[in-house]
């Protein structure tokens, strides 16, 4: 889930595509740099991103704000199952729990019985 009022589509959507289609971990995908495009400016956050990458956003067009590490959000909390982990049986999956580095709360995966 995701609090964040309007930032909560791409704060929530990031972490997915992070996902599915880079292939990284649920933990990674959750810390790893946010974008924003609700308003007038593309918002960044842009500690981890390349200068390179910057560059081209803005040849193409995109007046950027440049944001701190961890600045956009929503906050995002994840809890369930991952199926996808080496090692683990697809089947039975591995609970997880992953909290936003943007926050100061926690998630929990509880055993399974």
């Amino acid at each position: 889930g995701g609090a964040g009022g309007v930032r909560i589509i791409m704060g929530t959507l990031l972490p997915i595509i992070n996902t599915i289609d880079f292939g990284g971990g649920v933990a990674s995908a959750v810390d790893a740099e946010r974008i924003d495009n609700s308003g007038p400016r593309l918002a960044i956050e842009d500690a981890r991103v390349l200068p390179d990458v910057l560059a081209e956003l803005q040849r193409r067009g995109h007046q950027l704000t440049l944001e701190g590490e961890y600045a956009i959000r929503p906050r995002i909390n994840v809890a369930g199952e991952d199926r996808a982990q080496p090692g683990i049986n697809p089947a039975a999956g591995a609970r997880i729990a992953v909290s936003d580095p943007r926050t100061d709360q926690a998630s929990l995966a509880e055993r399974g019985r």
